[in-house]
């Protein structure tokens, strides 16, 4: 009776009732008390009548009906499931009136937190409770962190994999507040367990805080699309996690097994993913990377059993059948592609799949390396050397801006000039090349005049004009590149930005939008053009140059004319004012990213008639270039 709680005639009445039982009875909750369980449900019971009523019987549905009660059952119902580890007896129980006043107080709080958190069979008395609390909470925590160590190998995996489950549920909270995206890519052998382990994984996470892709073969659409369009596109927003089940890595073995990549087109894939990868790490993301191996011999029983039923030989497709039939060279690939794609950004981690016991290691590894990106530990990231080939370019004070055209020979010239690249619209998207045309300019330059130019020598079906502002909440939760890839076309069609990803280093250097990150942003922003053009892309980019004389006499225009007054704003004067730091920007952009792939133009545009004519004479030139290779 010395763990009853409460003055001494609530233990007589305890006493009472136990000696009122019939003899059996009482064994039975004596035999009970010994497997810690049964014997303490029964004496919260009778502590329960003391906490309500010490003189008459009360209704215990009514007694759970209200606030207090409702934490009461929960904890009780919570302790009843505590599995009993060899033969601790459990002698607690938090059901006694001075705990519950305790809530208010600090060490209350900690300790009735412990009490309902933890996972852990405790052995403590509550006279300690009543006497220390402080103490007691103390004791409870270090407990139950002996017990619930993850990283302790004496304790049972089922316990260990638990209690990273419960720090991989803390941690997506964590996750949110610090904005922290998360990319989880699971590869493997077919029948390895990935999406039983995606699934066991999530079962962790607030649905709303995660997005599962299990990627197939590309369809038709995305095949004539870059490479790493479909996968750019799925990346999370700050704060969340996405799944992968598979990616690019099965996409690149499947296709160097059906030889659909030969070396160069191989090692340029390999370089691709790495850049990939780098750049999210560089961008704030955490990219973890895990590969589920089986042998051979398992592979064959799992896939055995599930051919055995029409209900799941389904799962088994043909080239899960291939992958089995030629097991080594496929082995041989991933140990190849692997070997190379293991870096300090995104390092592999091959887990054994031949039984679900092993997924603790996934656990550890996901959970630790949450918590190092959490803490701001970040691997350092140097790119691979790649020399791009630049181009020599002018600074912009010594571009000459009297260039003109005479009306008559402008009307002239760009008639033929259309009818000529509407010809060539026809011919690339027979021969499926794709087409980026890039503007950037001074305010006020004739970009808008020169793209309707361009424009209207199209097949409105197959071009997209992209006009770029101030990325959206969703924009800016992402990888700053991420809004572009989605606009990318597909083969055979045109896509003409109206400003474009280089505002990385223009106007969010300027402003301070983006702390240092602008002075990676070349070396992405080349890496991004590569990608494009090893697919076979047409780049073209436009900066539009005026002098500030000519800007301040349209900017005048504009504002003294009604019907062109909405293309000026209170910020085109503003970024007027810082015209020379704009223009230190502008020359070392030019500098850095006028590559032999995706050359910058200057173009005189004092004389817009003139500037338009410039660029159609480029972009034809630049098409009928890529059409003889092609053809």
């Amino acid at each position: 009776l010395s763990s009853v709680p409460g003055d001494k005639d609530n233990q007589k009445r305890v006493l009472n009732r136990l000696v009122s039982k019939k003899e059996e009875e009482l064994c039975k909750h004596v035999n009970s008390y010994e497997k810690g369980i049964s014997f303490k449900f029964w004496l919260n019971k009778c502590n329960f009548e003391y906490l309500t009523d010490k003189n008459s019987e009360c209704d215990e549905d009514k007694y759970y009906e209200n606030k207090r009660g409702k934490y009461i059952k929960c904890v009780l119902e919570e302790y009843t499931r505590l599995p009993y580890i060899e033969r601790e007896k459990i002698y607690f129980t938090p059901f006694i009136t001075e705990i519950e006043n305790a809530i208010q107080d600090e060490n209350g709080k900690r300790l009735l937190k412990v009490i309902t958190e933890k996972k852990a069979v405790y052995s403590v008395y509550p006279y300690a409770i009543l006497n220390d609390p402080l103490s007691t909470a103390n004791y409870l925590v270090g407990y139950s962190q002996r017990y619930d160590n993850p990283d302790d190998e004496l304790r049972p995996c089922s316990f260990r994999i638990s209690a990273l489950k419960s720090r991989l549920t803390i941690q997506q909270q964590q996750i949110k507040q610090a904005k922290l995206p998360v990319v989880v890519l699971i590869e493997g052998w077919g029948a390895a367990g990935k999406g039983s382990l995606i699934s066991d994984i999530i079962l962790n996470i607030d649905p709303r805080s995660f997005n599962v892709f299990s990627i197939n073969p590309p369809t038709e659409e995305e095949s004539r699309h870059p490479f790493l369009w479909r996968y750019f596109q799925k990346i999370p927003e700050a704060g969340q996690f996405v799944f992968f089940d598979s990616g690019w890595y099965g996409e690149t073995v499947q296709n160097r097994m059906d030889d659909a990549l030969s070396g160069k087109e191989y090692r340029r894939r390999i370089q691709s993913i790495n850049n990939f990868e780098r750049q999210l790490s560089d961008n704030g993301y955490l990219v973890v990377k895990f590969f589920l191996h089986i042998p051979k011999k398992i592979q064959d029983e799992r896939f055995e059993k599930l051919l055995s039923s029409k209900n799941t030989e389904w799962r088994v497709s043909k080239a899960d059948k291939r992958e089995n039939k030629h097991y080594e060279e496929y082995a041989s690939a991933w140990d190849e592609l692997m070997d190379k794609t293991d870096t300090a950004a995104a390092p592999w981690h091959i887990i054994d799949g031949s039984e679900r016991a092993k997924w603790l290691e996934v656990y550890r590894v996901l959970t630790k390396a949450i918590d190092a990106a959490l803490a701001g530990e970040r691997p350092a990231c140097a790119p691979a050397e790649e020399k791009f080939p630049l181009l020599s370019m002018p600074l912009l004070c010594d571009v000459f801006l009297q260039q003109e055209v005479e009306e008559d020979d402008y009307r002239s010239r760009l008639k033929e000039a259309q009818s000529r690249l509407g010809d060539l619209h026809n011919r690339i998207y027979r021969q499926k090349i794709p087409v980026i045309l890039v503007y950037e300019g001074w305010d006020a330059a004739g970009k808008g005049g020169n793209i309707k130019r361009v424009a209207a020598a199209l097949d409105p079906r197959g071009y997209e004009v992209v006009p770029i502002a101030s990325p959206d909440k969703h924009e800016l939760s992402r990888h700053y590149l991420w809004r572009f890839w989605n606009h990318i076309p597909k083969t055979g069609h045109i896509a003409i930005f109206d400003r474009s990803w280089y505002g990385r280093v223009m106007v969010e250097r300027i402003e301070g939008l983006c702390g240092d990150a602008w002075k990676r942003a070349y070396r992405e922003m080349n890496e991004f053009e590569k990608e494009l053009s090893d697919w076979g892309a047409v780049i073209l980019k436009f900066w539009l140059h005026i002098d500030k004389d000519t800007q301040l006499e349209r900017f005048s225009d504009r504002q003294n004319t009604p019907e062109k007054r909405w293309k000026i704003t209170d910020e085109d004067w503003r970024n007027r004012e810082k015209w020379d730091r704009y223009e230190v920007a502008v020359n070392e952009m030019l500098q850095k990213t006028s590559t032999a792939y995706a050359p910058w133009h200057i173009i005189e545009s004092t004389d817009k008639k003139y500037a338009r004519l410039k660029v159609l004479g480029i972009v034809i030139d630049a098409l009928e270039a890529a059409l003889k290779e092609k053809e």
